[in-house]
């Protein structure tokens, strides 16, 4: 299980540039963006009546503190991820997914969090990425197929799908 990767033309492998594969285009699609964290969707608040059995667990913050992301494929600053650092240092542990949301939201003068989704949409498969999706090998050949048949000009360098499984 895990994060996917819909890609698939062939690269010649050149021995003094690095290699330009489908992952490092689709990051380098987000490198111009100067958001402290980036995550597939913007975060949400759940109460804790609202199931998700996460919240609770090494939590250190109040109910209505708690933001959630995603987690997945994500980028955080350098300042995000030393906040963080200190964050866990200091014995304030969260989920993994609940952390670097929740410190972005605490530090709303400075944290600014995008959604990947919303800036290049095109890099995620149809229908393909969730938390709670099951893609099973046959929908990623189908995946796969559906991007080979796109234009050359308009075929992304790739696709993320979540949550695979072979």
């Amino acid at each position: 299980m895990g994060v996917g990767l819909v890609r698939l033309a062939r690269h010649r492998r050149h021995r003094h540039a690095p290699q330009r594969t489908p992952l490092r285009g689709i990051f380098e699609a987000f490198s111009s963006n100067d958001a402290d964290l980036l995550t597939p969707e913007l975060p949400t608040a759940h109460p804790n009546a609202s199931g998700y059995k996460q919240q609770p667990l090494r939590n250190y913050l109040a109910d209505e503190d708690v933001r959630k992301a995603l987690i997945s494929v994500s980028r955080l600053s350098w300042r995000l991820l030393q906040r963080s650092f200190a964050s866990v240092a200091a014995g304030k542990h969260a989920f993994c997914e609940t952390r670097a949301p929740s410190l972005c939201a605490q530090e709303g003068a400075w944290c600014v969090h995008k959604s990947l989704y919303e800036l290049h949409s095109e890099l995620f498969a149809p229908a393909s990425f969730s938390c709670c999706n099951r893609i099973e090998p046959p929908r990623v050949a189908e995946l796969r197929a559906a991007w080979e048949e796109l234009p050359v000009e308009h075929r992304p360098v790739g696709q993320l799908i979540h949550r695979m499984h072979t």
